[in-house]
C-alpha cells in the first residue's frame, strides 16, 4: 500500500503510484473486455528509490503486477488476452536495473528503452499493433471507425 510519508520530496511519484495502484488493474480489466492487447507505457519508470529489490513499489512493479492479475482473471474465462509494457528510463544507473524486468514477467511482454521518452516514442509507437488498446485511438485505427 502507497503511504504519503515515503514519498518526501517526490510527491508527483506518490501521485502516479496511488493512481496505478487503485485504478490501473481495474481499467484494464475493463480494456481487456473488448481488446486481446493491452499495452501500457511508463514513459519515466526508474526505478528510483526502491525500498526493496522486488521493485513492488515502483510504478514499473505496480504496473506489471497490476496487467498480470488481470491477464490471469480473463484466462479464467478461458479469454488470452496479451499484456505488454514498454518502459523507458534516462538515467544509465536506473535503467540497468530496469532492463533486468523481462525475466521477472514472463507472461507480460516487456521492452525496456533507454533514453528520454520523446526520443524513444517512434519507436514505442512503431511497436504497439494496430489491434491493441491505445489512449487516445485515432479514429481511422479504431474497431468498427469511431473513437
Amino acid at each position: 500500500m502507497v503511504a504519503i510519508h515515503d514519498y518526501q520530496g517526490r510527491e508527483q511519484a506518490y501521485v502516479k503510484h496511488v493512481f496505478l495502484e487503485r485504478y490501473l488493474e481495474r481499467l484494464v480489466h475493463k480494456t481487456a473486455s473488448r481488446y486481446d492487447h493491452v499495452v501500457y507505457v511508463d514513459g519515466f519508470a526508474g526505478p528510483w528509490q526502491s525500498a526493496n529489490e522486488q521493485f513492488q513499489d515502483t510504478s514499473f512493479g505496480i504496473a506489471l503486477n497490476a496487467l498480470r492479475q488481470a491477464k490471469a482473471t480473463w484466462k479464467t474465462s478461458r479469454r488470452n488476452v496479451k499484456m505488454s509494457a514498454h518502459l523507458v528510463e534516462q538515467d544509465s544507473g536506473a535503467y540497468a536495473k530496469l532492463a533486468t524486468m523481462a525475466a521477472r514477467y514472463p507472461d507480460v511482454e516487456v521492452k525496456t528503452y533507454s533514453g528520454g521518452f520523446l526520443s524513444v516514442l517512434p519507436m514505442i509507437l512503431g511497436d504497439i499493433p494496430p489491434q491493441a488498446f491505445a489512449f487516445p485511438r485515432q479514429k481511422n485505427k479504431s474497431p468498427g471507425g469511431g473513437v
